[in-house]
């Protein structure tokens, strides 16, 4: 291939990339590989798209041929980096995610995830830090990586948010949790806003088996636990949990499913008298679970936090209305917000 055809069919695989035709640009990046090996930005985009495609160990020869044709380029220690930890060969990603960090502090999150390699290196098992006068906890899983980065950092995922909350509710609330995960919002909220009551619910397995963990290893004696295992939606079924290829336990949803294993229900269903908070992170799920707890806004007019896939924010709101619920403040985060509603009484 000749040098104009090559830039040729390289610029038109970039212009496939930018209209979301993943696979014709992923060929053309390969096409130019094929001729030139050594072409940077194919490498590197090609090793994105791959990545994207679950072609991990590909998308790893990529980035390493592209770090070595750029060994000062810290987006591209990081993206290296980033795919060798989510692929567990942490003693691999740690130099490349240091490096990063150091040559470029403002990545996101690189300095983070080169701490969590350093902790999975060494064995621990639970993350501890001090939070004002408390002391949290969190067990470190290998499954969870984009929320466990802030517990080892010394955080807690969301932390605006969860201040929000705090100024928003007062002692002695019921607070009910739907898509509880590992619990970091709930051990927030047992910790600092003395709830009398907190329900999660949450389906995945993994997660309520983490979750469990995170409660006891923080003594926390005021959550119900009997609505896990079961999932939310607009009506009773079953639904099958999906997880996103190298994705998170916080990334998994409910996805309808001939063998679905999951209870589903309405919140309706489940009767509660009173919610003062009624936190919802369900991947998604947002309107199928607006439309099956139409009663508990009714009787309950909790506060209402949920995260909102930033394309339906406006329809979402607009939705809530209709339950008398006012806009209070968004959260802005990667492709989605954090809404807080009130209710207009």
């Amino acid at each position: 291939m000749a040098e104009n055809s090559t830039q040729d069919a390289f610029t038109f695989a970039v212009t496939l990339h930018r209209q979301g035709r993943i696979a014709e640009a992923l060929r053309g990046y390969e096409q130019v590989l094929r001729e030139h090996p050594d072409h940077l930005a194919a490498n590197a985009n090609a090793a994105a798209l791959m990545q994207q495609a679950g072609r991990h160990e590909e998308a790893v020869s990529c980035y390493s041929k592209a770090v070595r044709l750029s060994p000062d380029n810290p987006k591209l220690k990081f993206s290296l980096g980033y795919l060798l930890l989510r692929l567990r060969r942490t003693s691999e990603s740690l130099p490349l995610l240091e490096a990063a960090a150091s040559l470029d502090p403002a990545i996101p999150l690189a300095a983070e995830l080169a701490a969590y390699a350093r902790f999975k290196l060494s064995g621990k098992e639970v993350a501890e830090f001090a939070c004002g006068s408390e002391s949290v906890r969190f067990r470190i899983s290998d499954h969870n990586l984009g929320l466990d980065i802030f517990h080892v950092a010394g955080r807690f995922f969301e932390t605006p948010e969860l201040e929000h909350c705090r100024e928003l509710i007062e002692p002695g609330a019921v607070i009910v949790d739907v898509g509880a995960n590992v619990g970091n919002h709930l051990v927030y909220f047992a910790h600092f806003m003395a709830p009398s009551r907190i329900f999660p619910i949450e389906p995945h397995p993994e997660s309520i088996r983490l979750l469990r963990e995170n409660i006891a290893l923080n003594r926390i004696t005021c959550v119900d636990e009997r609505h896990l295992g079961i999932g939310i939606g607009s009506e009773r079924g079953r639904l099958a949990i999906e997880m996103p290829s190298q994705g998170d336990l916080v990334l998994a949803r409910l996805a309808p499913s001939p063998s679905g294993n999951i209870e589903v229900y309405p919140l309706d269903d489940l009767g509660f008298e009173r919610i003062d908070l009624l936190k919802i992170d369900v991947e998604g799920m947002e309107f199928d679970v607006l439309h099956g707890m139409a009663e508990t806004l009714r009787r309950c007019r909790p506060v209402l936090m949920i995260e909102v896939r930033e394309s339906d924010v406006a329809r979402f709101v607009d939705a809530m209305r209709g339950h008398r619920y006012r806009l209070e403040r968004e959260f802005v985060g990667i492709g989605y917000k954090n809404l807080f509603l009130l209710p207009e009484h």
